[in-house]
């Protein structure tokens, strides 16, 4: 686990997904659903120290928000597993809904220079401005935290490697309701699609190097001076 060897902080980017309260709340739609989103509010202490540590980096911080319109039926077939179907009552991430929000333990952490990527589809690429923005920025590195692990996290891990960016994918700040296929979003970035890397790996090597300055001369006991 650890970043690519060129890494530069000055060509990186943090992308946070769908930290809303649809995935993360427990009164949001997936939980109502039945799915359990225990792992998802887990993550966000991690996700909030990622988004302060790569601030004080200077790496920019994007955000992307997973948007549902009511009047499009197609998606409420496919926005939620199927064994869930039968206990969802409300479209899940409705567009200007509560549901639809960044949960509050982070809405505060959305600075006005942030980009906020407002998406349909799992991907953060799909139909959005995203690689516009992130080649305007010279990004080369894109660090990605956020839910579901499995789902629109890989989809954008996949997406990103295919236009040439170098994931980095934070694996304490990532989650979903299936341990076994975080995991397996794991192996398959390790495998094929970018690094791997730990939130406290990550504050490590950004971490300004210690100053080399030289220890002070002990101070002399108070019987020497004269």
């Amino acid at each position: 686990m650890k970043l690519p060897t060129d890494f530069a902080p000055g060509r990186a980017a943090l992308l946070v997904v769908d930290m809303q309260n649809a995935y993360c709340h427990p009164a949001g739609a997936l939980a109502q659903a039945g799915a359990n989103v225990n792992p998802m509010q887990a993550v966000i202490p991690n996700v909030k120290e990622l988004i302060r540590i790569c601030r004080h980096a200077g790496i920019p911080v994007m955000w992307t928000i997973m948007e549902q319109y009511a009047e499009d039926a197609r998606r409420r077939s496919r926005t939620v597993p199927a064994h869930l179907q039968e206990r969802r009552s409300l479209p899940l991430s409705l567009k200007g809904s509560w549901d639809a929000e960044i949960v509050e333990e982070l809405r505060g952490e959305v600075a006005q220079k942030d980009h906020v990527i407002r998406k349909q589809e799992y991907s953060a690429f799909y139909n959005t401005n995203l690689e516009l923005l992130l080649r305007i920025l010279d990004v080369r590195y894109l660090l990605i935290s956020g839910v579901a692990s499995n789902v629109c996290v890989e989809s954008t891990v996949r997406d990103a490697f295919f236009r040439g960016f170098e994931v980095v994918l934070v694996e304490n700040a990532i989650a979903c309701s299936f341990p076994d296929l975080h995991e397996a979003t794991l192996k398959n970035t390790r495998l094929w699609f970018g690094s791997i890397i730990t939130l406290e790996e990550l504050t490590a090597c950004l971490a300004p190097p210690a100053a080399n300055i030289a220890p002070a001369p002990p101070a002399m006991p108070a019987s020497a001076h004269h």
